[in-house]
């Protein structure tokens, strides 16, 4: 196995262990599924404290995201908008547990 899958694999471990101890069911899935053709791939199924289902994607990046790291040291959540597209929202696991930790009362 090369290196960077072994980190890529280690940090979606990392990621849903940190999930799970914030309440939000994560589980890894196989995958395999987007290399046998099918359509949507993703590192894992999410279960939320109030019943919302979601799928969510992994990704290790060697030099990390200084300039959104930055940013969010002064806020919590980061609004990333272009055109045409939806707008993403960025926040930490911490901001993540938070936000599920008032939702399950």
């Amino acid at each position: 196995m090369a290196k960077a899958h072994i980190l890529g694999r280690t940090a979606e471990y990392n990621t849903r262990d940190l999930c799970n101890e914030r309440n939000i069911k994560t589980t890894r899935v196989d995958r395999r599924a987007g290399q046998l053709g099918d359509e949507k791939s993703y590192d894992f199924e999410l279960l939320f404290p109030n019943g919302v289902e979601a799928t969510g994607e992994n990704k290790r990046l060697k030099g990390g995201l200084k300039r959104p790291r930055a940013w969010l040291e002064n806020a919590d959540l980061l609004f990333v908008c272009e055109p045409r597209k939806e707008t993403l929202v960025v926040m930490t696991i911490d901001t993540l547990g938070r936000i599920v930790e008032r939702t399950d009362k």
